[in-house]
């Protein structure tokens, strides 16, 4: 994926993208690849990045289940949907989301 599409999909710009991604290439979560177009950078997940991705799921939706359990799921619903149409509502020129929008995927 190119540094561009994965800042629209996760709502980050190029430049906090960049600075996040270093430590993940560093310990060997994420290479850099050839892009199609050669002024472009373009990065993959490595085996090593899908095995921990793998890993770390199931602690994931234990954490969502958690704060469902907390809040209700009556209270999540609303609040995931306000959430969502606040993300839209300012949503940046450039067709750049803000993480809520994928953040808080249930």
């Amino acid at each position: 994926m190119t540094l561009t599409a994965l800042g629209r999909e996760l709502g980050m710009d190029r430049t906090s993208l960049s600075r996040n991604l270093r430590p993940l290439i560093h310990r060997g979560f994420v290479a850099k690849v050839r892009a199609t177009d050669r002024r472009r950078r373009a990065f993959r997940t490595t085996k090593r990045g899908e095995r921990l991705l793998r890993r770390t799921i199931p602690y994931w939706h234990k954490a969502q289940q958690h704060v469902v359990a907390t809040v209700g799921p009556d209270k999540w619903t609303t609040l995931n949907g306000d959430l969502r149409s606040l993300a839209q509502a300012i949503r940046v020129p450039g067709g750049v989301r803000p993480p809520l929008t994928h953040a808080l995927r249930h």
